[in-house]
């Protein structure tokens, strides 16, 4: 009999034991506390297409609170300046929805486009990312491109621009050109075919080492209200010297003696004249001393600069000194006087 009672007290202890068991995702599901969950009803990534600069449509995100608290939006952020993002409510009750608007400035719309949309909110997890993408069009298309690069243009010589343009929506007519720069530019628009114009924009170079860069304003005359098309262009007039390095550590005590080098090469050019030399200023008890050649196949000239042993002179403080060549701009190498140094 005690065998038979001890037998029995076990099973209870185990049908007890399993009951618990069964019991405790039940109880775990009415511990957990209410909480909000943004959710985006449809796709978060949206395809615009094309459409032109002058007519961007607007896009509308349909949000919705999943959660069983209230939900409250706390920013709503881009990845530019290109956006304008207005939700017609910041909080939602449970099941209620969200309708946010979001529309891109004309004025930032050419081209094809890629843009992110970050939501914040008190929802637990990651912020909510939606994508908007698409390619807004001009009336009149550019080829090769709005910007231009002129590189060096030579002293004496003159550089042409050209732009084709070529009409993307029927009737597009473009007007007289209207040129923006601080020197004289010559500007040309001529028909090619139908719905096909030729931009030409000439200028020569008058000074040396001076960056030129210029606008042009072309309107759109038909259709009215179209938005007008602005091309620009820049580069170098003459020939340009640089160096490599341009700070040069040298001793501050000026009985101290040393030697450094650097290359000088002219930029915009095939290469230098024959013949042509280098113009130094003249430093008290400091010389300056050319190793290579100028001209040929050889572009670059090492520089060195020396100063002997025993040499006596003022200490010297952070100056710069201009390096020139005949017809090109002069460059600047930075001396800095460094007491840690030796030779």
């Amino acid at each position: 009999m005690r065998q038979l009672n001890g037998g029995g007290g076990r099973r209870r202890r185990i049908i007890s034991g399993f009951a618990v068991w069964l019991l405790l995702p039940a109880m775990s599901g009415v511990a957990a506390p209410a909480a909000p969950r943004l959710k985006v009803l449809g796709a978060s990534q949206r395809e615009m297409g094309k459409f032109p600069v002058n007519r961007v449509p607007s896009v509308r995100f349909l949000l919705i609170n999943a959660g069983d608290a209230p939900l409250r939006i706390t920013g709503i952020g881009a990845d530019c300046n290109c956006l304008k993002m207005h939700p017609d409510r910041r909080e939602a009750g449970p099941g209620e929805k969200i309708v946010l608007t979001v529309r891109l400035l004309p004025e930032r719309s050419r081209g094809r486009f890629v843009r992110n949309i970050l939501i914040r909110s008190n929802a637990a997890g990651a912020p909510t990312v939606l994508s908007l993408s698409g390619e807004g069009v001009f009336p009149l298309e550019v080829t090769p491109s709005d910007r231009l690069y002129a590189g060096h243009v030579r002293q004496g010589e003159t550089w042409t621009g050209t732009w084709l343009l070529h009409r993307t929506e029927a009737g597009a007519t473009p007007g007289i050109p209207q040129v923006k720069a601080d020197f004289p530019v010559t500007v040309e628009l001529r028909p090619e075919a139908e719905g096909r114009w030729r931009l030409t924009a000439k200028m020569t170079a008058t000074r040396i080492g001076h960056e030129f860069q210029g606008r042009i304003f072309l309107p759109v005359t038909s259709p009215s209200g179209r938005q007008e098309l602005e091309l620009a262009f820049r580069g170098r007039m003459g020939r340009e010297m640089a160096a490599d390095p341009t700070r040069l550590f040298i001793p501050a005590d000026p009985r101290v003696p040393f030697v450094r080098r650097f290359e000088l090469f002219l930029a915009g050019e095939d290469a230098p004249p024959e013949g042509g030399k280098l113009v130094f200023p003249v430093l008290p008890r400091t010389g300056f001393r050319v190793v290579g050649t100028v001209g040929g196949e050889r572009r670059r000239v090492v520089v060195e600069m020396r100063r002997e042993r025993g040499t006596d002179g003022d200490e010297y403080d952070c100056r710069k000194v201009p390096v020139a060549f005949p017809g090109a701009s002069a460059v600047e190498i930075e001396l800095i006087p460094a007491k840690f140094l030796r030779q």
